[in-house]
């Protein structure tokens, strides 16, 4: 029996299938170990990358402080290993799903992942936005209820919990405080779900690229999907 990480590693297969790639094998092989090996050693090194760059950043505005072309300079490199780290944190996060996907090596995945993104940028820029828009307002959504269940609570307005609430002298201190823990361990959740967005994003970009519905190579997206994008497979019909 054929394994779903074999048979999407085989170069020119004419099916893929998204729903199945979270089917990893259990045993791995030596060249699999090594990949997995060489992506630990790319993240660590990314890592120390923009960890050094930082330093040396900060350093030379200590020292070249009342130098107004130095500090413009230096701005614009701050700006530069800002949009380099953006980059950066983008590129690894689409090269990990690829390697979730394949199995291959953080290279060979990141240049598949960025080039895949790049053949289809007008999807990744809209999608980008609506998944920013919807998790935020989630993000709000959550906070917004917690911070006025902690309103009501400590102005001991619930009765069923008035007795057990604290008295305090300046309650807002503690709603601040839920709020923010609130906005930390939603923006934790939330980005669970956009890493998923981004997943389901790539498996529907390869199948497009690699299916064309026909007997041979049908869509394995879902039916919503076909029927959203105007495509189906031959021979299905229209429900």
């Amino acid at each position: 029996m054929v394994s779903c990480s074999q048979l999407a590693s085989t170069p020119h297969h004419p099916h893929f299938c998204p729903s199945q790639f979270l089917e990893f094998d259990l045993i791995w092989n030596g060249q699999e170990r090594r990949n997995q090996r060489g992506t630990a050693c790319h993240k660590r090194t990314d890592a120390c990358f923009l960890a050094l760059l930082l330093h040396m950043n900060e350093t030379d505005v200590v020292i070249w402080a009342d130098n107004k072309c130095a500090r413009f300079l230096l701005c614009c490199l701050k700006c530069c290993f800002w949009c380099l780290e953006k980059f950066i944190k983008f590129l690894n996060r689409n090269a990990y799903i690829m390697i979730a996907i394949y199995g291959t090596n953080f290279c060979t995945s990141a240049k598949n992942a960025f080039f895949l993104l790049m053949r289809n940028i007008i999807r990744v820029a809209v999608l980008d936005k609506v998944t920013d828009f919807l998790l935020f307002l989630g993000k709000l959504l959550v906070v917004g209820c917690v911070g006025i269940l902690a309103f009501f609570f400590f102005t001991h307005r619930i009765r069923i919990v008035q007795d057990t609430a604290p008295t305090l002298n300046y309650y807002w201190v503690p709603i601040l405080t839920v709020i923010v823990g609130s906005y930390l361990i939603a923006h934790g959740f939330f980005s669970v779900y956009g890493m998923c967005v981004d997943t389901l994003f790539l498996c529907f970009l390869e199948d497009l690229e690699r299916n064309d519905g026909s007997t041979e190579r049908p869509f394995f997206m879902s039916p919503n999907l076909q029927k959203l994008l105007n495509k189906k497979n031959k021979g299905q019909t229209d429900k």
